[in-house]
């Protein structure tokens, strides 16, 4: 089985959510990358992940769902800053 051709839209991608990712990376939250990255890397994890559990190859409990959101902020979160 699996998630060939399925794809789980989470969200849609609108303007506000695209100024919003601007806005945390100007202010050094979120790595320097286009926003349409930065949506794609989560989102484009949370789908695959969902074709996972659906077909049965990962059981998406609690501490699964935590390690992946570890994961996620730290492909997305800027290096922190040192300060003098």
């Amino acid at each position: 089985m699996g998630c060939r051709g399925q794809t789980f839209h989470l969200s849609h991608f609108d303007g506000g959510t695209h100024l919003r990712l601007s806005e945390l990376t100007r202010d050094g939250v979120l790595r320097d990358l286009d926003p349409l990255i930065l949506d794609a890397v989560v989102l484009g994890t949370a789908n695959q992940l969902l074709c996972l559990h659906f077909a049965g190859h990962l059981a998406l409990d609690d501490a699964a769902i935590r390690a992946a959101l570890d994961a996620c902020w730290h492909a997305i979160a800027a290096a922190p800053r040192l300060t003098e």
